[in-house]
């Protein structure tokens, strides 16, 4: 009955009724008709399809007759069509036969599910709906065959239409990159050398006789621990770190700009005449295809606010405070008073820490926002979180100096009363206040509510300080003083540099430019400060613009994780 159907199909038909290329494959070993017989092939009970692949191949077109009640006939399709998918065979279509529609059973169509599902997954282009026959057959056939043809041509003019914008995108950035690193950087940094064509791409395993070691996210970029390497062996007791700014984060004329202003300053603290025991030095920079490299002084294998977040199992005495206090005191007073360098961004994240049984040493990092003091006043609203000070948020011009000394003030605090007991008395819990995730008029409404009334932030050290802490009370007039919401009545550097030779007890001796060899701490004293996200760790500054209140709320986004503040970051350079 299979046989006498499938003579039925292609009565009266011709090779010529068929497009040119069109061949017929049966799973079930039925014959055609006499006239058809040039364009078909029997598939054998039992024989491997791999061995018709060959032949078929060049074709134009597959139709493969299969009954789909026959699971044999279903299996031999299925080996057929996974035999044949390749990225040059022809387009293989589904044509179901059974026996003629009088006696044919009811399950005898093909509907979609696991088995159409799984045939295309193979590699199968289309299933052929119902049973046609004579004329009709031929003008679906033909239909499928330019369906298909048509449905390819329009695939291959989308690739070569995707191919060619990416060949436009790596054309125009491969231009943009040497706009950006050759002419710009020699115009605007020539400080930043140009990039050395001997250094691989992505993260170098050791540069200048230096091994890359462990690496500790932070912030501002990634900070990896150096290592001096002599005759492929390492040196004891010779550590360095490596900073690395990602190139793709540097775009245009203003990320170009704030590289320079970042790397004026770190030359600036780093020469004989200014460098400081409590500031990280730079040594040399570097610049690969991937990176600028800075090779800066060993500061430490954590931060203070890791320090401070762990003070409940690894207490710090009254002696280690003192020293904190001191070394912060001393590294930003010298700051602005030496090279006249405003930092921006006062926080814990950015003192590295160094710590032995009863000594412990402060270095100042992360000098992104970072520039040499000249004239004129600053516009750009940065920062962190609750580091920042109130007039950077009012979109106005401000002097950056006192911003500094507001970040001093609420890093005592935090030092004092307990990590994050700002963010607390200002209402900036992690799933609660909407500024907390976005700042804005609401977080500058914060602050004045807080520390507007004058001695409000010394009752709260009064109120909040630690208890094996409150020899530190004394210090109420100091951190009233750093925490005046006018600048103009806000202490000053000189103030920072007399409160440092003035504190309660335990004051330490000078720390040495070089950390002593760090005592085992526990596992997670190694762990990593983990990234704030992608936009904190862009080093991204604009000139002063008027932008809409919307867009500078935009970019004024808390950035918060478990363990490290936020940053603002917005629009405007230092004058």
């Amino acid at each position: 009955m299979t046989q006498t159907w499938m003579n039925q199909r292609f009565l009266r038909l011709a090779p010529a009724d068929f497009d040119e290329g069109v061949h017929f494959v049966s799973m079930g070993n039925v014959s055609p008709l006499a006239e058809v017989q040039s364009l078909w092939t029997a598939m054998a009970k039992g024989q491997d399809p791999s061995q018709l692949a060959p032949v078929l191949k060049d074709k134009r077109a597959l139709f493969i007759f299969a009954n789909p009640i026959d699971q044999q006939q279903v299996q031999g399709l299925k080996d057929l069509v996974q035999a044949m998918d390749s990225s040059d065979s022809p387009p293989m279509i589904w044509a179901p036969h059974t026996v003629t529609p009088e006696i044919r059973p009811h399950n005898a169509v093909v509907e979609s599910g696991s088995l159409v599902s799984s045939l295309m997954e193979l590699g199968l282009d289309g299933i052929v709906s119902g049973e046609p026959q004579g004329q009709l057959l031929a003008l679906t056939l033909r239909m499928w065959v330019h369906k298909l043809e048509m449905a390819a041509e329009t695939v291959s003019d989308v690739m070569y239409e995707r191919k060619r914008r990416a060949h436009n995108v790596e054309y125009y950035k491969a231009h943009t990159e040497s706009l950006l690193w050759d002419y710009l950087r020699h115009r605007i940094a020539p400080i930043i050398p140009p990039c050395d064509s001997h250094l691989p791409s992505g993260v170098l395993d050791c540069i200048d006789g230096w091994s890359f070691g462990s690496c500790r996210r932070t912030a501002n970029g990634a900070v990896y621990r150096l290592n001096r390497r002599r005759d492929n062996a390492l040196v004891s007791g010779t550590r360095e770190s490596a900073f690395l700014v990602d190139k793709e984060n540097i775009r245009d004329v203003t990320g170009m700009m704030v590289l320079k202003r970042m790397v004026d300053a770190l030359w600036m603290v780093s020469c004989d005449k200014w460098q400081h025991p409590n500031i990280q030095r730079l040594f040399q920079i570097y610049h690969s295809p991937s990176y600028i490299i800075m090779r800066m002084e060993y500061a430490g294998a954590s931060s203070l606010h890791e320090r401070l977040v762990r003070r409940s199992r690894r207490p710090l005495s009254f002696l280690k405070t003192s020293q904190i206090l001191q070394q912060i005191f001393r590294g930003v007073s010298h700051l602005h008073l030496g090279p006249r360098v405003c930092h921006r961004d006062i926080k814990p994240e950015n003192f590295d820490l160094h710590e032995t049984a009863d000594l412990l040493t402060l270095k100042l990092t992360g000098f992104h926002l970072a520039f040499v003091l000249e004239e004129g006043e600053c516009q750009q609203r940065c920062g962190t979180v609750p580091f920042v000070a109130p007039e950077v948020l009012k979109n106005e011009r401000y002097h950056p100096l006192p911003v500094d000394i507001w970040g001093v003030g609420i890093t005592v605090l935090e030092i004092l009363c307990g990590s994050r007991c700002v963010d607390e008395a200002m209402g900036l819990s992690e799933e609660g206040s909407k500024a907390y995730r976005r700042p804005d008029d609401a977080m500058l409404k914060s602050s004045v509510e807080v520390f507007g009334e004058p001695g409000s932030a010394g009752q709260m050290l009064q109120a909040r300080c630690l208890a094996e802490l409150q020899g530190f009370t004394a210090l109420t007039p100091l951190v009233n003083s750093l925490l005046t919401m006018e600048p103009e009545g806000r202490a000053t550097a000189a103030d920072l540099a007399l409160a440092a030779e003035n504190l309660p007890k335990g004051t330490p001796t000078a720390p040495p430019l070089s950390p002593l060899p760090q005592l085992p701490t526990d596992q997670e004293d190694s762990q990593s400060v983990q990234w704030l996200d992608e936009t904190h760790g862009n080093i991204s500054e604009a000139e002063v613009l008027e932008e809409p209140e919307a867009e500078a709320s935009r970019l004024l986004q808390r950035n918060e994780s478990a363990k490290t503040a936020g940053t603002l970051q917005g629009p405007g350079l230092p004058h």
